[in-house]
């Protein structure tokens, strides 16, 4: 039984992602999808249950899950293929670099179909499944995020838990954990037990499974507040000077006092405050009057030759420096300094850091600030645009979502935005410099139908009584015709054989 890498070593990867439900596995999903996303792994999410959903609109009980229902079984199949199309569509045409293959994908016969799957693709294959016995934690779970979902729409919560709590019987009727001993023990994964309690990590193979193993390990879901803030206004903000090390303003020094009214007033348990080593990030977290630490990571962009230059000097000194910043942002790098690429890698240990914490201040820099938000955000640090000084943000972090709020301690500050000339917004400039460089995201392809020859109609309730599902007319009879949905089989790799069974195969 292998894992099917490929010889390649810059292969894309598939990640599959397995467990029962209510386990967490959306959540670890949608986490990694964005950490690998920041650190410029173009990466995308496909969630089977999103799949079904479109091909079964009006969802009616756990009926649907039950293993021996024939007919909802079929659909699942077909849905799980139609996932794995799109998988293949982005990791080989739209520029993806990782998928993640969100299901519960919870029986051995399903695993080895997307198995087979990567190996006669050539993508990398890594599992995460997700193990928990906690009853907290499932029910927390339930109650939070399965009871508002579009399958419980119109119901009551005590019937939607009631029925969710029956799927995860019929999944439990035929789950297969992943076997680090004997079926499994070629297969590259992590075990994640009772949401980072412990770990059990197999057979990990190259440079992205690494990193994903070292940020599950470092995250959690207990709820807790991290705030990002820049420093108070300084001396060289109100010249309009970038980067040095000047001290506070008389509104700067002002703003730290506010600021330390307003986070006593928060009274946070064990609040952690964080700053740069520059004397303006350090001056405002004195105000505060707590211990901090000061990072020499959370430093701000360093300019190199530029710094302590006005925009009109660096104009007038460095004028294709200048239009060279101006066209691509993330990607300028000052000479002898820094860029916005190089920031978010020098940032990725103060971002695993504040994953293990609860309650944070950071107080920073703007391109630091907007590198930080970015990651909250789920966006790239070009699209969140400047942060003003003077402003800050709350990032009330819960046990499946993330809330990020502005708040203003209503302390006027210098505006140090710069606007971005509308000649370089209309069109590309016409200075290149050729850096080496990877995109962050790839481009998002024109939203299809998931489903070829299935349209959005309302679907009807369907026949018999006993499949307790409702079914577009269409899928019915494209899966009485196998061949029209699944091409004709083709080799299967099977576990301790150099050969393969004939299981139906997704492209």
């Amino acid at each position: 039984h292998t894992s099917g890498n490929p010889h390649l070593t810059n292969a894309p990867t598939l990640i599959v992602m397995m467990g029962l439900p209510a386990r967490g596995k959306t959540y670890m999903a949608k986490k990694l999808t964005r950490y690998l996303n920041w650190i410029g792994l173009p990466t995308k999410v496909f969630n089977v249950g999103e799949y079904r959903r479109e091909a079964v609109k009006n969802y009616s009980s756990y009926d649907f899950f039950k293993p021996d229902n024939q007919d909802a079984v079929k659909i699942r199949q077909h849905c799980a293929v139609a996932a794995l199309r799109d998988v293949h569509a982005y990791l080989t045409k739209e520029g993806g670099q990782v998928a993640v293959f969100d299901a519960t994908n919870t029986t051995r016969d399903r695993r080895d179909m997307i198995l087979c799957f990567g190996y006669e693709n050539g993508f990398k294959m890594f599992f995460i499944e997700s193990v928990c016995d906690d009853p907290a934690v499932i029910a927390t779970n339930i109650m939070e995020v399965k009871v508002s979902s579009p399958d419980y729409q119109d119901c009551k919560m005590t019937d939607a838990v009631v029925d969710f709590q029956k799927r995860i019987e019929c999944y439990q009727a035929t789950y297969e954990p992943l076997d680090p001993d004997e079926y499994d023990r070629n297969l590259s994964f992590i075990k994640v037990i009772d949401v980072g309690r412990r770990f059990l990590v197999n057979r990990v193979q190259d440079h992205v499974q690494s990193r994903i193993v070292y940020y599950l390990m470092n995250i959690h879901v207990q709820p807790r507040t991290i705030y990002l803030c820049r420093h108070g206004e300084s001396e060289d903000n109100l010249q309009g000077r970038l980067g040095g090390d000047s001290s506070l303003s008389v509104k700067g020094r002002k703003f730290s006092v506010a600021l330390a009214q307003f986070m006593e007033l928060q009274n946070l348990q064990e609040l952690k405050v964080w700053s740069s080593q520059l004397r303006r990030s350090i001056q405002t977290a004195e105000a505060l009057g707590v211990s901090y630490e000061q990072w020499k990571a959370l430093n701000e962009i360093d300019a190199g030759v530029c710094e302590e230059m006005t925009y009109e000097e660096v104009k007038e000194r460095f004028p294709e420096e200048f239009a060279l910043r101006d066209q691509d942002k993330y990607y300028y790098r000052y000479p002898r300094g820094e860029s916005y690429q190089d920031l978010v890698q020098r940032l990725e240990p103060v971002i695993m850091e504040l994953e293990r914490q609860e309650n944070v201040l950071v107080i920073c820099h703007q391109a630091v600030m907007r590198c930080l938000l970015a990651y909250f955000l789920d966006k790239s640090a070009g699209e969140v645009s400047s942060r003003v000084l003077h402003h800050f943000w709350g990032n009330s972090i819960a046990l499946y979502g993330c809330k990020v709020e502005s708040i203003f301690l209503n302390v006027e500050a210098v505006d140090t935005h710069r606007d971005r000339p509308e000649q370089v917004k209309r069109g590309p400039g016409t200075l290149i410099r050729r850096n080496s460089i990877t995109p962050l995201t790839s481009p998002e392809p024109t939203k299809k139908s998931r489903f070829e020859g299935i349209d959005d109609q309302s679907i009807p309730e369907a026949s018999p009584a006993s499949l307790s599902l409702c079914m577009v007319p269409q899928l019915s009879a494209v899966l009485s015709t196998p061949v029209s949905v699944i091409p004709p089989p083709r080799p299967f790799f099977v576990p301790g054989s150099s050969k393969c069974s004939h299981l139906p195969t997704p492209l």
